[in-house]
């Protein structure tokens, strides 16, 4: 999961044009547009590196909880632009979708793990 998420994240981060173009179903995205594709991407390298720190390294429980809790913000962020990027920018609703619900299974995972005793 860290490495999907990581490697989406550069791919969209390297391309934003291409990323913005697929989003936005335009082949000229605007300048507004691609700041949301790089932060997209920036957001998915965000999750895999937190994951990936998470899987790896021996933590103690209440560094772990920081890190869960910087996962389910950065999930939370994840949806809150998805889905105003949809209504107010014509957000391709089959991305908003899928970035919907990968964040909410994502934050939903994390807030779990931060709410663990």
């Amino acid at each position: 999961q860290a490495t999907l998420a990581t490697v989406y994240g550069m791919q969209i981060g390297a391309q934003p044009e291409k990323a913005g173009e697929i989003f936005y179903n335009q082949s000229a995205p605007t300048k507004s547009e691609l700041g949301v594709a790089k932060w997209l991407g920036y957001s998915n390298v965000i999750l895999g590196a937190t994951y990936g720190v998470l899987s790896t390294c021996d933590l103690k429980p209440a560094d772990k909880k920081k890190l869960y809790s910087v996962g389910v913000a950065s999930c939370g962020a994840g949806m809150a632009i998805a889905q105003h990027q949809k209504g107010a920018n014509n957000f391709d609703k089959t991305q908003a979708t899928v970035a919907t619900a990968m964040n909410l299974t994502m934050g939903a995972l994390y807030l779990k793990k931060v709410l663990e005793k």
